[in-house]
């Protein structure tokens, strides 16, 4: 299964097997930033709610380096 969505300014990915084997959600910060988890044996719930535990609002924060 594959799904691809917006949160807010976000942009949210979730693929994974639905027997649980692989999981693998990726999040696209609002600064471009792209957060990506990856598991084996894992539902995707269990994934998201790894995500969950990061500082995603922290890392949106970072200022990405001029071009020169």
């Amino acid at each position: 299964v594959e799904k691809v969505y917006k949160q807010g300014q976000r942009t949210l990915r979730e693929q994974y097997r639905k027997d649980a084997s692989q999981a693998e959600f990726t999040v696209v910060l609002e600064n471009g930033l792209i957060v990506a988890l990856e598991a084996d044996n894992a539902s995707i719930d269990k994934v998201k709610q790894a995500m969950s535990a990061l500082d995603l609002g922290k890392m949106e924060k970072a200022q990405r380096p001029a071009k020169s």
